[in-house]
């Protein structure tokens, strides 16, 4: 689902600038947004120029993605990561993600700034993590503004939400679906079918999400539900016809659908299950009519009448 993989890090108390406590906290852009890992500069051939043999491409690699990929040049890279400090301003994104799944994750943000020497995400990290961003020297505090969000859409162009969703110094959950809600509300006409990635974050440095691996996500579980008989197979098939969800597995989903039905009409019978919560489970059903009358209820065009208490017999099929 995601364009790279897991993340770590942890919140820590934010500390003041060095200098004295307090000194220039607003003077190290409060609202200054958070750069990206990768290395844009100009200063990246002479930075290198001291590396020799495979470690030089491979650092150039690392520090133009903004990724440290080659543990066994760490040693190199460090050197190289001093000799491209980032100004005194620079702000990074620092994020922690875990719970990952095809309709959300939960999050918790950080920032790290006044950093000695130049931060790189490390291996699969999803996002600059607090322990990378303290090897490079940077101080930490809780990010409280709100993360913008990145969309990219098919023809290649971007669409920015500003502020779209809050921070979350303390950890939350996002639900994916609120993100595409956001961009509708805030791009009107945009067909949301057109977007291809959803970033979180300026330059979307918390995380990038590949929106149409997303939705294959929920339609496999969306046939796992169907074929456990949770939801309606044929239904999924019309809604979702470019997915290869063949006859045999709708006629398997349909068959442990009626087995549901079946068994929660026989627990209804016996009092076992509410015929409340038997509507809510099954949405249509050919035991809706035999279940309203069993509660003593009938009805014709919406109208309700008390069934005089007789129950209905075992098959279901009072008259």
């Amino acid at each position: 689902m995601l364009l790279l993989g897991g993340c770590g890090g942890s919140l820590k108390e934010a500390r003041a600038p060095a200098g004295g406590e307090g000194a220039g906290t607003e003077s190290v852009s409060m609202v200054a947004a958070p750069r990206s890992t990768a290395y844009t500069g100009d200063g990246l051939d002479a930075a290198l120029a001291a590396v020799s043999g495979a470690c030089a491409e491979e650092l150039r690699a690392d520090f133009e993605e903004g990724r440290a990929r080659h543990p066994e040049c760490d040693a190199e890279g460090f050197a190289v990561a001093r000799r491209i400090a980032p100004p005194a301003e620079a702000v990074f994104g620092v994020g922690r993600l875990w719970q990952i799944t095809s309709y959300g994750l939960w999050m918790e943000t950080e920032e790290a700034y006044a950093c000695e020497r130049w931060p790189l995400k490390r291996g699969a990290d999803l996002a600059l993590s607090a322990a990378s961003a303290q090897r490079s020297g940077c101080e930490l505090r809780p990010r409280t503004r709100p993360l913008n969000l990145v969309v990219g859409l098919d023809d290649g162009s971007k669409i920015v939400v500003e502020g779209a969703l809050a921070a979350a110094p303390g950890g939350r959950q996002v639900w994916f679906g609120d993100l595409l809600a956001a961009v509708g509300l805030a791009s009107e006409g945009v067909d949301l079918r057109s977007i291809r990635r959803l970033g979180l974050g300026e330059g979307a440095w918390l995380v990038e999400l590949d929106v149409r691996a997303l939705f294959r996500g929920l339609t496999d579980r969306a046939v796992d539900w169907s074929m456990r008989g949770w939801a309606t197979p044929h239904l999924f098939g019309a809604l979702t016809s470019e997915h290869p969800f063949d006859y045999g597995a709708a006629m398997l989903g349909l068959e442990r659908l009626m087995v549901r039905q079946e068994r929660d009409f026989t627990a209804v019978i016996s009092g076992e299950l509410s015929a409340e919560r038997f509507v809510l489970r099954h949405a249509w059903s050919p035991y809706l009519i035999a279940v309203r009358r069993h509660v003593g209820v009938w009805g014709d065009g919406g109208a309700t009448t008390a069934w005089r208490g007789e129950k209905a017999r075992p098959d279901g099929l009072a008259p």
